[in-house]
């Protein structure tokens, strides 16, 4: 039943339409879920509105009014407690009480079917007339199959050429479905009558959706939303239309001499604004200036002035809601006085320039002197032709450390760094610190929940929890947690 004084209106323009008039006058009566029910050709459509209290008003208000789900999907139902009365919280589906939820403030639905969907009220026992309270409408979806389309998925679609961008075939249609999608324009289409074509940089049903083409819009298919050139910066996916994990650019080799300003830049490329680092073991106390260059390009930049010879390593980090990305930069300072020496009385055990470079052979042979070859081989921990690299899984100075890197994998460069992140049970910059009691995982990042925390501990590769011998505390500083909340505002 309509609200007193409500009216109805016949719109013709610019489509035929029926507006409902609900005047300010009927104050909380207006409060409810109104349907418009419509039939066309033996097709009946069915459109919901919520209308819900001013929040000055509301005792009890929804996160999420609106919820669509897939068939077999799970949905959480969740209110929030606008004004706290000592009455107990009860629930309702389609008008019938749902007992079993009294007293929840969050609900979940398991594995939905179209019996689950409705309208869901949440209010305070004996004030639900009062029009205060929570309403939230579900709705589960069953999609059509292959090549189908329709409110009953009875009509079969005409084959598209992707690659092509008129799409002619569905000028002038309109695609109309149940609630809640409602009816569009084919895509490639919008208007009244679906005959204009989408303007550059959109595509798609009713050209609501943006391109995100390389090179400008007038690379982007106005039907499918296809790049031929290729995503913009921070987009992936078919259309282009998915934010992608950050992706760093860096020159990641560089040399100069000793008492020259350098300065060492990541640019990350990502939609949103992601997290950037530099690190590195040789400079602890780094100055990382962070700026915006363009649209969804960031940067990361020190500046420095080494005075020493050698070679520096940095370690580029980028991090947003999708992934991370990593990328080491090796510095090279040389000194530009460096003459070619002598080689030919080189100590033995020694080659090459200033007799620099120690030999690694096996069996404690000594190496040519210019060349640097071993003719017994490689000693343990090295290889290659002058048996100057690390064999896989070491690293260091002498080769004396193995790597702990994630996923199983070996492979850490001759510093020592992990671009996959260490493997559980380690953490710190090259994955050489075990655990603390009370942390596991890769990079000890997870918590140990055990019975009895403070005297028990987990297995710092698994989490298994296991009982020590001997009861003894263990001071654990425990890291700050913060949640990120996001709210979605609907308005009515």
């Amino acid at each position: 039943m309509l609200p007193p004084s409500s009216q109805q209106f016949l719109k013709d323009i610019p489509v035929s339409s029926k507006m409902l008039y609900m005047p300010e006058r009927s104050g909380l009566k207006r409060f409810g879920a109104f349907q418009c029910k419509s039939v066309k050709q033996n097709i009946t459509s069915h459109i919901v509105t919520l209308k819900l209290p001013p929040l000055n008003l509301a005792e009890l208000e929804a996160v999420l009014p609106y919820n669509v789900a897939n068939l077999g999907e799970s949905i959480e139902l969740e209110v929030k407690v606008m004004k706290r009365l000592e009455l107990p919280i009860r629930w309702a589906h389609d008008g019938k009480p749902m007992s079993n939820w009294s007293g929840l403030l969050k609900v979940r639905l398991e594995s939905v079917t179209p019996e689950n969907s409705g309208i869901y009220e949440c209010f305070y026992g004996g004030r639900r007339r009062m029009g205060v309270h929570a309403l939230m409408k579900v709705y589960v979806r069953i999609a059509c199959g292959n090549n189908r389309f329709g409110a009953d998925c009875d009509k079969f679609c005409s084959h598209l050429n992707s690659s092509s961008n008129s799409g002619e075939l569905c000028r002038k249609f309109i695609f109309c479905k149940p609630d809640p999608y409602g009816c569009s324009c084919a895509p490639g289409f919008k208007g009244p009558n679906c005959e204009e074509q989408c303007e550059s940089g959109f595509y798609g049903a009713d050209c609501k959706q943006r391109c995100h083409c390389a090179y400008g819009d007038r690379h982007c298919n106005s039907v499918t939303g296809f790049c031929e050139v290729g995503c913009a910066r921070g987009w992936e996916g078919y259309s282009c239309e998915i934010e992608g994990k950050p992706h760093i650019n860096a020159i990641t080799n560089l040399e100069i001499h000793p008492g020259t300003d350098v300065s060492v830049s990541c640019a990350v490329d990502s939609v949103s604004k992601p997290e950037i680092n530099v690190l590195s073991n040789d400079f602890p106390h780094l100055e990382v200036i962070l700026r915006n260059l363009e649209a969804n390009r960031h940067e990361a930049v020190i500046n420095l002035k080494p005075e020493m010879t050698g070679i520096y390593v940095f370690l580029c980090t980028a991090e947003n809601e999708v992934g991370f990305d990593t990328k080491k930069i090796v510095l090279n300072v040389v000194d530009p006085d460096i003459q070619t020496a002598a080689i030919s009385h080189c100590p033995l055990g020694t080659y090459g320039t200033k007799c620099k470079n120690a030999c690694h052979c096996a069996e404690n042979d000594y190496c040519d002197i210019i060349s640097g070859r071993c003719s017994l081989g490689c000693e343990d921990g090295w290889e290659g032709p002058t048996c100057g690299i690390c064999r896989r899984g070491w690293y260091g100075n002498n080769c004396e450390h193995t790597c702990h890197c994630r996923d199983g994998h070996e492979d850490c460069d001759e510093h020592g760094f992990c671009l996959s992140g260490c493997e559980p049970g380690w953490s710190g910059f090259t994955c050489q610190i075990k655990c603390i009691p009370g942390r596991f995982g890769p990079n000890c990042a997870e918590t140990c929940r055990c019975p009895g925390y403070l005297f028990s501990v987990c297995d710092r590769v698994t989490g298994e929890c296991r009982r020590q011998n001997k009861p003894h505390v263990h001071h654990i500083d425990r890291p700050h947690v913060i949640e990120k909340v996001s709210r979605i505002l609907f308005l009515l």
